[in-house]
């Protein structure tokens, strides 16, 4: 099992409080320093990935299966807090893309992993924020 799976299992099995599920779009500072570790599962049948509107429209690679995660940063923690997005691609058209769900992390959280589930006519998405 990867760390980041092990890491999931445990910020899933956290107490609600540090749970969070995030539909939509939502506002967050425009200026943001970036740590600590982001990741996506895909359990959906559609590839996805992750954009950071405040930081430029950078974008995760695109997962097909699995899971992905890296380090944003140095400190261990998210500094200030971001809205970030997990976008869907459709499988009738590769070359678009829609908008699953925003997280937004508040600072000094060191994980936010989100994992997607569902359709492209139905997604679902489900983050640990711990």
């Amino acid at each position: 099992m990867s760390k980041f799976v092990k890491r999931l299992a445990v910020v899933a099995s956290a107490s609600l409080t540090t749970l969070a599920i995030l539909w939509g779009t939502g506002g967050a500072p425009a200026a943001a320093s970036w740590a600590g570790e982001v990741g996506l599962c895909i359990g959906g049948n559609y590839a996805a990935y992750l954009r950071f509107p405040q930081r430029g429209g950078w974008t995760s690679p695109l997962i097909t299966n699995g899971c992905w995660s890296t380090t944003m940063g140095s400190s261990g923690n998210f500094v200030t807090a971001e809205t970030f997005e997990v976008r869907g691609v459709w499988n009738t058209h590769p070359d678009q893309s829609f908008l699953v769900c925003s997280v937004y992390v508040s600072p000094g959280v060191g994980t936010a992993l989100v994992m997607t589930n569902g359709t492209t006519t139905q997604p679902k998405c489900l983050a640990g924020i711990g």
